[in-house]
């Protein structure tokens, strides 16, 4: 019997009936809230393909999956599947120019990426609908005839030796490599995968190797048809999809060799080891690492996934929970980190605090104590925490809301490389068989014996220990077996009785929902796009400018084409303690809600210390409710303290069932803080202990402060993005004042400073709440009754605290963001910031023009100027040029204001040669306006448009939009309609003429901010003042906007 077969039977003999939660699609069995159309099919060379036919989709993509990863690299040509992907998509034979299809996919709204992963090669783009035909003829041609042009790979070169240059500061790399490089060298795993000049041309060529050959041998080898999954998603019906998909694929050949076989165990022979590290970064880890059975062919049952529940669960009873009572831990982790045909590996990562790291043995015991819990109580007694799970991801399949196209089609092409056709979209979503036997497979790896323990800190006892040093990333390391006391202690041998009395199996989830009724009355299942197509025929509303109307005007003539146009909410309370905004869904059919809570707080960021009392504020809460939110956040139930310079801010998102319920517990802590803090007898706040505990807010203080020294030691091109926006925003406060004032407290206070900034954080919440109003959002699937109930529990803090009305200047207070500092025109700024991180030799620059404050003209010409210069910035600083793997250019809005940015950083010049580089290229871009026809013009501009009327995917995404007119107080709920009429009146003449004015160098209304990230040099300027909190979180969207530019991902 084939697997598919198998499969094929095991689901239909469930142990976990999940018929309610799917819709059968020609065989393939898809969310039963998702209306689109499915067909799968395998053709004549081998090829599978699956397409999804979206009517309403204004983008549309595609991915084709390759079965060959970093893995099959050439033992001699360390990096060679990396490679191929930077180099394949320049030229083919059918369209043989090296920037064709990137000018094309550009001039056609459309963007593409790609990645190399150990046994996959991932391709994707997304482009306007209209031009999906086109792209496919174009883009199938690199999977046929690449040409791999000598000229291209000599420039690509440098691009993948910059992004090795990028990857050497950073930790996770640096750990992943030390993980191969001391695995079993006989295993593939082994193997530097992403590559770099060295292996990839210094190396090979003094051994006479010719490396573009090889690139095309590896090609013809590994980019067969029958090792090529492609995903497409159009608004075509499924045949002409399919037939599409016939047309361009079928020249694919089938003639390259068979799957590659890499083995079962990476660390045969390499276990029982105790290895320690020194990251660049100040942080203590200790991570637990083993292989373990092959899952992937065990997704109806997903058994590594309940060892993953289980052991990564942070409520009582939990590793986590007894190792933070003891004040050893912060965090925990636990998961599959490879999962592969062949083999899988498995993780417990835990972050730790300084006293954890002097009990390391007594940790790692902590989680072997908690596996033979698991494997104790056997697995059919376990069998009610599948069923459990099995539940909630039956829940979240059947009203997950639609992702964007590119990502949509990247999973399904992924999945389908080892999924049968039937099980491409449901994946490993639904878990439904019970398979003891696996599971147990599973439990029965976590032994001392084949555990690898890898401890990563600066502390100098750790440093003492490393005394090598990891060949590709030069990480200082140490390494030895485990003694026979450590194997004793974590057998359970060293004493008798438990060590950890503490740990215990979870109690039954009380937060899973039961409950999935609509409160707009509209059938799940039966979204806007579907109730449009009946009232399509309707009479227009009488004004058409209402978000609604504008809706029902767009959706006549043509098929499922709502939720284009964001829902405007009702105001339903205007009044001292705040505004009451709602909206019930009558669009998406899912039984979710979102809360959004901005509390307006005059104290929370008046000076640098306030702010960060308001920010370890939330910190602290949020961590004393670990526990108890955990259980939420597997039910499928989020929350979100923040701070911001207008005060707190609260997110509570999920299934409607119990949202109200989650709400509530986390605004009573709330309340408890500002009541605690509002008693007038010091001595009876700090006898509360349920209110913030010591624990908490030492282990926040801690945290914070790594936070802080980290963001020094982040990319540069991260920190130019916190630079910059320090230099635009006003009312933030730098993260040095704040580091330097919580390192005073910390000295100061010494053992007592949990204690002392407990009672300095309960004080200063009862003055947050005193003066207070909140701004309340509640949108999805909540009737006005409980909307004011979920208000009313928002507010709780106010009455807690005994708020006094706010004054007319506190209610003026911007209720989200900073205002931007609007330079005037003719502004020529540079602010220079040294590199302080010793192991950074890269250069970046962030440029910013502002065009003005953001309107719906200003964002039209920003957004279409901003698409015009992405493609040709790529082309010319990263392509041409090769300055380095982080290249972008596009608009950007920050706070109030938009314009153009670029972004660039580079191991081989430095921010001062990148600068006049940048300079050089707006100068070029300013000719290719100039040149530029009025085709080509109209197809980008109508490419643009496209982009900003896809559909709104889901509840949550709805509400973000809808959010952000309220916390912003712009209540522009038609933004996205208002800027689709612009941008579509505009005119090449209207572009070159703001460009010429505001953008060009030299432009006589030019505002310039230029944030100049180099080493040894510094600036006056270059402490100006404000951004965000932590440099990973602050640039992870920079990141994504810098490699969305380019077309060659990691």
């Amino acid at each position: 019997m084939s697997d598919a077969a198998a499969a094929e039977r095991m689901a239909e003999a469930a142990d976990f009936d999940v018929s309610s939660a799917i819709r059968m699609v020609r065989g393939i069995e898809v969310s039963a809230n998702d209306e689109r159309d499915y067909a799968f099919e395998k053709l004549p060379n081998g090829m599978r393909i699956i397409v999804v036919s979206d009517p309403s989709a204004e983008q549309a993509a595609a991915s084709a999956a390759v079965q060959v990863g970093s893995l099959a690299d050439y033992r001699d040509l360390a990096g060679t599947a990396h490679a191929l992907e930077h180099l394949c998509f320049m030229g083919s034979d059918k369209f043989p120019g090296e920037e064709e299809w990137a000018s094309w996919l550009a001039d056609n709204g459309g963007m593409s990426n790609a990645y190399t992963a150990s046994t996959q090669t991932n391709y994707h783009y997304q482009v306007r609908a209209t031009s999906l035909r086109a792209s496919l003829e174009r883009w199938s041609r690199f999977f046929v005839a690449p040409l791999l042009h000598e000229g291209a790979w000599a420039r690509e070169l440098k691009n993948i030796d910059s992004e090795h240059s990028k990857n050497i500061s950073n930790d996770m790399w640096r750990e992943m490599q030390l993980d191969r490089s001391t695995s079993d060298p006989e295993h593939a795993v082994c193997a530097f995968a992403t590559g770099n000049k060295a292996t990839l041309h210094d190396i090979p060529v003094a051994a006479g190797v010719d490396v573009r050959a090889k690139l095309l041998e590896f090609h013809r080898r590994h980019y067969t048809s029958s090792r090529m999954t492609v995903a497409l998603l159009g608004k075509e019906d499924v045949d002409t999809l399919m037939a599409w998909a016939r047309e361009f694929f079928a020249d694919v050949r089938d003639e390259g060799d068979a799957q590659p076989v890499y083995g079962s165990d990476p660390y045969k022979g390499r276990t029982g080891l105790v290895q320690t590290m020194v990251p660049l970064k100040e942080t203590r880890t200790i991570t637990l690492q083993w292989a373990i059975p092959p899952q992937q062919s065990h997704f109806l049952s997903r058994p590594s996934g309940l060892a993953s529940h289980l052991l990564g669960h942070e409520g009582p009873g939990s590793v986590l929970e007894a190792l933070k009572a003891r004040g050893w831990a912060t965090e925990l982790s636990a998961g599959n980190f490879a999962d592969e045909a062949d083999f899988a590996t498995f993780v417990v990562q835990i972050r730790l605090t300084a006293e954890g790291l002097a009990h390391t043995d007594d940790v790692a015991a902590c989680v072997f104590e908690y596996i033979r819990i698991m494997q104790e109580e056997g697995a059919e007694k376990q069998k009610w925490v599948f069923e459990e799970v099995a539940a909630v991801g039956a829940s979240s399949f059947r009203f997950k809301g639609r992702s964007n196209p590119l990502s949509y089609v990247t999973g399904l092409s992924s999945g389908l490389t080892y999924l049968p056709g039937r099980f491409a979209v449901s994946k490993g979503s639904l878990a439904r068989v019970w398979d003891p036997a696996a599971y147990a497979a599973v439990l029965d790896s976590f032994t001392p014996e084949r555990v690898r323990v890898r401890i990563a800190a600066q502390d100098e006892h750790i440093v003492a220990q490393c005394d090598k040093a990891e060949p590709v990333y030069g990480t200082q390391y140490g390494e030895r077996a485990a003694t026979p006391e450590q194997m004793a202690l974590w057998k359970g041998e060293a004493g008798t009785g438990r060590a950890f009395p503490d740990l215990a199996l979870p109690e039954p989830n009380p937060f899973l929902a039961t409950d999935f009724d609509l409160r707009s009355g509209l059938e799940p299942g039966r979204t806007v796009d579907t109730r449009l197509r009946a009232e399509r025929e309707a009479e227009p509303a009488a004004d058409l400018g209402t978000a609604d109307s504008i809706l029902l005007e767009a959706a006549r003539g043509q098929p499922a084409c709502g939720r284009r146009v964001m829902p405007s909410p009702t105001l339903l309370d205007d009044s001292s303690e705040g505004q009451l905004f709602w909206r019930c869904d009558d669009w998406f059919g899912e039984p979710k809600t979102v809360v959004q809570v901005q509390y307006k707080q005059p104290c929370a960021s008046a000076s640098a210390e306030q702010s960060l009392l308001t920010s370890l504020l939330g910190l602290a809460l949020t961590d004393d409710l670990g526990s108890m939110s955990y259980a939420a956040s597997v039910a499928g139930l989020h929350y979100g303290i923040g701070d911001t310079t207008s005060g707190l801010t609260l997110a509570v998102s999920g299934f409607s069932h119990k949202a109200g319920v989650l709400l509530s517990r986390v605004t009573d802590a709330l309340a408890a803080a500002a009541a605690a803090g509002s008693d007038s007898d010091p001595a009876a706040a700090a006898a509360a202990p349920t209110v913030l505990s010591e624990q908490a807010v030492g282990r926040q203080s801690r945290r914070r402060t790594e936070t802080y020294v980290n963001n020094d030691l982040s990319p540069l091109y991260h920190l130019g993005m916190i630079e910059a926006g320090y230099a635009c925003s006003d009312g933030q406060h730098h993260y040095k004042a704040k580091l330097e004032i919580l390192r005073a407290w910390q000295a100061e206070d010494g053992d007592d400073h949990p204690r002392l900034l407990r009672a300095r954080l309960l004080a200063h919440a009862r003055s947050l709440f005193r003066t207070c109003s909140a701004r309340i959002l509640v949108f999805g699937n909540a009737s006005e009754a409980e909307a004011r109930e979920m208000a009313d529990a928002v507010r709780s803090p106010l009455r807690a605290a005994k708020a006094e009305p706010p004054s007319p200047s506190d209610l003026a207070l911007p209720a989200m963001s900073p205002r931007c500092i609007l330079p005037p025109a003719g502004t020529n700024a540079r602010i220079v910031v040294p590199c302080r991180n010793p192991n950074d030799s890269n250069g970046a620059i962030n440029v910013r023009l502002f065009l003005g404050p953001d309107t719906v003209a200003t964002s039209a010409l920003t957004a279409i100027i901003g698409g015009l210069a992405a493609q040709p910035a790529f082309t010319q600083l990263r392509t041409k040029e090769a300055l380095g793997y982080i290249v972008f250019a596009g608009s950007f809005r920050e706070a109030n204001a938009v314009g153009l940015r670029v972004i660039v950083q580079s191991a081989s010049m430095s921010a001062r040669q990148l600068e006049d580089r940048c300079e050089s290229f707006l100068w070029g871009f300013r000719a290719t306006l100039a040149s530029m026809t009025e085709e080509r013009f109209v197809e980008n501009r109508d490419a643009a448009v496209a982009k900003r009327r896809e559909a709104l995917s889901s509840v949550t995404s709805a509400a973000s939009k809808v959010w952000f007119e309220v916390s912003d107080g712009t209540m522009r709920f038609s933004r996205a309609a208002e800027e689709v009429r612009a941008i579509s009146k505009l005119t090449l003449a209207q572009v070159r003429e703001v460009f010429d004015r505001a953008f060009a160098p030299g432009a006589p209304q030019r505002r310039r901010l230029a944030i100049i990230m180099t080493e040894g040099e510094s600036s006056a300027d270059a402490g100006a003042a404000a951004g965000d909190e932590g440099a990973d979180d602050a640039a992870a969207g920079a990141e994504a906007g810098a490699e969305a530019g380019a077309e060659a991902g990691a």
